[in-house]
């Protein structure tokens, strides 16, 4: 989850104090209503359906399932880690606790538990590290492998445990299970479920909803074409008199990576994954105002949403990833206020994430702009208020597995924009909105094997606090 840099956030809220704070965090800038549990046939995106290379030595441990183009997947939950494969899949047999299935054409996984019921297999399932897979070969890849034409979006249903509120003693607790409605897919809601979506299959390769969910009223969109990748998000809530309306508009294109990948022993010798030329952008505007009461509690609201496409390597099936992460902390310390901002960025370059003998290093020069941030802040208040707005878009990834059960390299890019105003009881009445744009690269879960541990690595940084008018006492 993204956070604005912490000097950001400190001075922001030391500047304010801290009145009603809404953190909203929306996985993926996306909120589903009605969605189905089961998997339809090839939902999940589906590459190649051919073994590993006949000249990579995969480990004792793997076990290669074909996959029939997807067809023995009968069901997978939401996180990725259950799968239900038909029993007399060609290769099923050999599958048992400790293994690595690679489902040809769909994922690979390390098996934790397995259980073979009268014609399926069900499994709980962990990530695999390309090291799990792989005991000895060489790889290269290029954007060629890439095909968006196959991307799908995974929607998955709102949970309990998707909202949290800040209790009055400073506990989080949970909601109760949310209602959402709104025109998602075929099929009755469910704990649990979620609705794949071709999305080059839909109209004009977009994917559009509306609705609500847990009081929060959304529209949203989602659009693959050629190599561009553009989201849109409408969200609005009100309670207790606090009114919070949030829009994204985003776009990324140069989707894909080139680089290549040399294992011996079971053990990574050189990896090398590069984004030769990643161009995107992000304007995010935002309005909250608060009448008699400024009583909103503390809220986080996750919606996970993925977008993967096939990215198959030597038989070996990876996928592509695109996601996206939002936070908002809202902070008022007087009723009968209002505050609202817009920022508009953009970014454009190239980045490398290579590891060597256990050493991960980022690199990359990537140009880094935005309009006026302070142009756009308006507010009323008699005091401070303040609004911290940070997105993460878009993580890029190129790994293996689904969801939870994945591990992998990655890129993102996240804005923050803290838009400011110290109020009219203030000697010098100031606006103030610093900004900030980070490139940073890193694996999860391992994915390059124990001897390369989970890091992060900062590529670039841009960082600015305008304020006005141009005085001393309003600057912070």
């Amino acid at each position: 989850m993204p956070t604005a840099p912490a000097g950001l956030r400190s001075v922001i809220l030391l500047v304010v104090g801290v009145g009603a704070t809404v953190v909203i965090i929306i996985g993926s800038f996306l909120i589903f209503g009605r969605v189905r549990s089961q998997l339809p046939l090839n939902a999940v995106p589906v590459g190649i359906d051919e073994p590993p290379a006949a000249d990579l030595t995969l480990t004792s441990d793997t076990v290669v399932v074909r996959s029939n183009g997807g067809a023995v997947v009968r069901d997978m939950s939401p996180d990725g880690t259950r799968l239900t494969l038909a029993a007399d899949a060609e290769g099923a047999d050999a599958l048992q606790p400790g293994k690595v299935l690679l489902l040809t054409g769909v994922t690979a996984v390390r098996v934790d538990k397995l259980e073979r019921r009268d014609d399926t297999i069900v499994i709980t399932a962990t990530p695999a590290r390309i090291t799990d897979i792989i005991g000895d070969g060489k790889v290269s890849f290029t954007k060629d492998n890439l095909d968006l034409g196959k991307a799908s979006l995974r929607v998955y249903a709102p949970e309990p445990r998707l909202v949290e509120e800040q209790s009055a003693g400073g506990d989080a607790v949970l909601t109760d299970a949310v209602a959402p409605s709104g025109p998602v897919g075929k099929g009755d809601a469910g704990s649990g479920g979620y609705t794949d979506i071709p999305l080059a299959q839909s109209s004009g390769g977009t994917v559009a909803r509306n609705g609500t969910v847990a009081g929060w009223e959304y529209r949203f969109n989602a659009t693959i074409a050629g190599d561009t990748v553009t989201f849109t998000l409408h969200l609005t809530k009100e309670l207790n008199g606090v009114e919070v309306v949030i829009d994204v508009d985003g776009s990324v294109s140069g989707v894909g990576f080139a680089g290549d990948l040399d294992i011996s022993a079971a053990s990574v010798r050189q990896f090398r994954v590069q984004a030769d030329d990643l161009r995107g952008q992000a304007r995010i505007t935002a309005t909250a105002s608060v009448g008699a009461s400024t009583r909103f509690p503390a809220t986080v609201f996750h919606v996970p949403m993925s977008i993967q496409a096939p990215f198959p390597v030597a038989g070996i099936p990876f996928t592509v990833g695109i996601d996206a992460d939002l936070r908002a902390e809202l902070a008022f310390t007087a009723g009968q206020a209002g505050l609202s901002g817009a920022f508009d960025a953009r970014f454009s370059g190239n980045g490398t994430l290579s590891a060597s003998n256990g050493s991960l290093t980022g690199t990359g020069a990537f140009e880094q702009t935005w309009e006026d941030p302070i142009s756009s802040v308006e507010g009323v208040s008699i005091s401070p208020a303040a609004m911290i707005i940070t997105v993460q878009f878009p993580k890029v990834s190129l790994g293996i597995g689904i969801a939870l059960a994945r591990a992998s390299a990655y890129f993102e890019f996240i804005y923050s924009y803290g838009p400011t105003i110290s109020g009219t009881t203030n000697f010098v009445p100031c606006r103030s909105a610093p900004v900030s744009m980070t490139v940073n690269a890193g694996i999860t879960a391992e994915f390059l094997g124990r001897e390369i541990p989970v890091a992060e690595r900062e590529i670039a940084n841009r960082n600015a606090a305008p304020f006005d008018p141009p005085v001393a006492a309003c600057r912070i």
